[in-house]
Order: C-alpha cells, then structure tokens, then sequence
C-alpha cells in the first residue's frame, strides 16, 4: 500500500499510513469472505502490523491509486515480494488503476494477465465512473463532453489504448470523430471492459 493510500484509507482527518493498511487488508478478508474466497491472513501489511494466529493459505497484496503506473506497481510488487507464479499470491487494487501516466496499455496488459489466472480482485474508484462517462459520450456526441476528462487523463488513456494517431489528433482538438472512428474506439476499450467487468463498489 502506497503512503497516500494508507493515508486516504485511514480518513482525511487523520491521514495514518498504518491505520489506513490495516482497514485495507480488513476490507479485503470481508471482499474475500462475501465472495466465497478461501482466505486466512494477511500478512505483513505494513510497517510490521500483522493479524496474528492464524493459518496463511494466501497472501495479498494491496494497492490503490496506481494510475497507468505500471513500472511503479512492478517495482513495489517485487520489493514486496509478489511473485506472479505463485497461487498464493493475490492481487488487490482499491481503484483507480487508469488515468495520468503514460504506461495504460502495459498495465491493462498486466492485469488482464492477473485477472485470467484468478490472481486479481478490483475494486471500482472514480476514474471508473470518468472513463464510462467519456466513452458515453463519444458513442452520442463523437467526443467528449467536458474538459475534466482530459485534466483526469481519461482521454489519454482512451489514446493510449487506442493507438491512432489522427483519432488522436481530432481528441486533442476536441474535433468531432467519425462514426467509425467512434467504433475503433469502442473496440479498442473491450480489453478495459473485460477487465473490470466484475469490479466490485
């Protein structure tokens, strides 16, 4: 768990890394119970806070706020140990994977990867809600409707994963696309919406 998502689990108030990691793994056993997951600990979660006796079939892994930082999870995933071979290895994210940095196809990838060997759990943020709206609104209007798409980076990432220059040219001018380009786009997202397709609140 990043500092800031510590912090932000915690409550703005009282922006406590370590409290916030605790209520993260807390709510992972109460996601991983409801959804009939055989799970027993979490372990290690940070700064040396465990829940102690009891048996330790699966360890998870928690992060939030990830943003297109693919090499940043990476790096915090290997430093933490994770090892994408292992079956006891669990990956949870508290929201927000897309928007903002510049590594949106290699993370989808990532996780996609994660998701088909049962190895992932997501969690839906706010940048879920903006990338629907967006892509709504493309399909009825042929572009977006608001400039907050664009400060959040939910176009960009529509861009990235796209990978069409002159699509992404008229995003950039706020030009209307065509019903066809409206459909590359469309098709392009299906990876995203496979991916979170089972996302939970």
């Amino acid at each position: 768990v990043s500092l800031g998502g510590g912090q932000f689990a915690s409550g703005t108030a009282v922006k406590d890394s370590a409290i916030g990691a605790i209520v993260l793994a807390e709510a992972t056993h109460r996601l991983a119970e409801k959804y009939d997951v055989d799970t027993k600990l979490i372990e290690d979660i940070y700064y040396g806070y465990k829940y102690k006796n009891i048996e330790v079939p699966y360890k998870y892994f928690v992060a939030s706020d990830i943003h297109n930082g693919f090499t940043p999870l990476m790096n915090a995933l290997r430093e933490k140990g994770f090892d994408e071979y292992n079956y006891t290895h669990k990956l949870l994210i508290c929201g927000d994977c897309f928007d903002r940095c510049g590594e949106a196809v290699l993370l989808l990838n990532f996780l996609l990867k994660m998701k088909k060997r049962k190895k992932l759990m997501l969690i839906k943020g706010n940048h879920y809600d903006l990338m629907w709206a967006c892509l709504r609104e493309i399909i009825l209007y042929g572009r977006p409707q608001g400039s907050h798409h664009y400060s959040n980076g939910t176009v960009d990432t529509i861009e990235q994963i796209c990978q069409n220059m002159d699509i992404s040219i008229k995003l950039e001018r706020w030009d209307e696309l065509s019903q066809g380009e409206i459909r590359e786009i469309n098709d392009a997202m299906e990876p995203w919406k496979e991916l979170v397709a089972d996302a939970v609140n």
